[in-house]
């Protein structure tokens, strides 16, 4: 007996379709973590190191791992399952694994790569804001704050409160004026609203108020008094306690700062040029040479770079900065001020 085409296509497909739904109906019961094989282990901790004119890369105690063959190198990154390093091997763009082995890459951006230099505050908790015309009263501009339903009512005088103090006995205020003050509920002004912004509140307890007025910083205690004359043009707490300050006024040529407590004593005893900071250190240069300081002013990394970048800022990865040294030659060290680097 002969079978048509379509009726030989049409018996396949059923078989198909069985088999399928046979299949979907058995019962391969649950997968264990162990079934997936052993985790996965986090890879070696791999560091551009620079021997003469070539990058390898070495273990943190700078035990080689890969020899340097490399024009230029980059931390390893983690994708997936792969971790890999963008690289240059003889001018051309390649893609660095873990074992030393290295394939072309033809879309490397260069954002990972070291190209061998360097060029030269707790707002007011509210839910809501109502106004009440009730709340000006003898030239007396008030406000009340419900701490059980987080209502804050307040004069029309007031554009926004930037900060509540002591559940609201205080509030640093911007008027319709657009200038910032500290008000009590009642209206009296504490701090006279006479200026630009509220920077931020320093002090182990908070009880300085770094204010601007016309474009210079200073700060202003909770009476009211000018504590520390408004001639800087920037202040910036480098700690999360507020008792170190960095004080800092633009000159022509650069930018140069002082490290203070919060009672304004210095605690580092120089001046930085082009200082910034990040959550451990401050960067900065003192008689043209770069180095590191700790909180309290006492110097980690020596003053003895050409360049530097923080912590953590790209190239670099956490634990690890990008210096210059005197020769011009840029590499990386950790935060101990361990060089990952040798002439030869």
């Amino acid at each position: 007996m002969k079978i048509s085409t379509i009726t030989a296509t049409l018996i396949v497909a059923v078989l198909c379709l069985t088999s399928i739904n046979t299949y979907s109906q058995v019962d391969v019961g649950l997968l264990t973590d162990d079934e997936f094989g052993p985790p996965v282990k986090d890879p070696q901790l791999l560091v551009p190191f620079l021997k003469g004119k070539l990058w390898g890369y070495t273990d943190v105690n700078k035990r080689m791992i890969i020899e340097p063959k490399f024009d230029k190198a980059g931390f390893f990154l983690r994708s997936t399952s792969l971790y890999f390093a963008n690289g240059v091997y003889k001018g051309k763009n390649v893609l660095i694994y873990e074992d030393g082995k290295f394939v072309n890459n033809d879309y490397a951006d260069g954002n990972y790569i070291l190209d061998g230099g360097l060029l030269g505050a707790s707002r007011a908790a509210t839910k809501e804001i109502q106004k009440d015309f009730n709340l000006d009263k003898d030239g007396l501009h008030g406000y009340t704050y419900d701490t059980i339903s987080g209502i804050l009512t307040s004069s029309y005088y007031y554009n926004r409160f930037i900060r509540l103090i002591e559940k609201g006995k205080q509030a640093i205020a911007e008027n319709k004026y657009h200038k910032v003050g500290l008000v009590e509920p009642s209206g009296k002004v504490i701090i006279p609203f006479e200026y630009d912004e509220f920077i931020g509140a320093a002090g182990g307890r908070r009880e300085l108020l770094i204010l601007q007025k016309n474009r210079k910083q200073g700060v202003v205690d909770f009476t009211g008094k000018v504590v520390l004359p408004f001639e800087y043009d920037e202040i910036k707490m480098v700690n999360t306690y507020g008792t170190r300050l960095l004080l800092t006024k633009y000159t022509s040529t650069s930018k140069e700062s002082i490290l203070v407590s919060a009672a304004f004593k210095k605690v580092f005893d120089g001046v930085l040029t082009d200082a910034s900071f990040d959550d451990k250190f401050i960067m900065g240069a003192k008689d043209g040479k770069y180095g590191y300081l700790n909180d309290a002013g006492e110097i980690v990394i020596p003053f003895i770079y050409k360049q530097a970048l923080l912590f953590g800022a790209s190239p670099a990865i956490e634990g690890f900065a990008l210096v210059t040294n005197m020769k011009g030659i840029s590499y990386f060290i950790n935060e101990k001020g361990i060089e990952y680097y040798s002439e030869k």
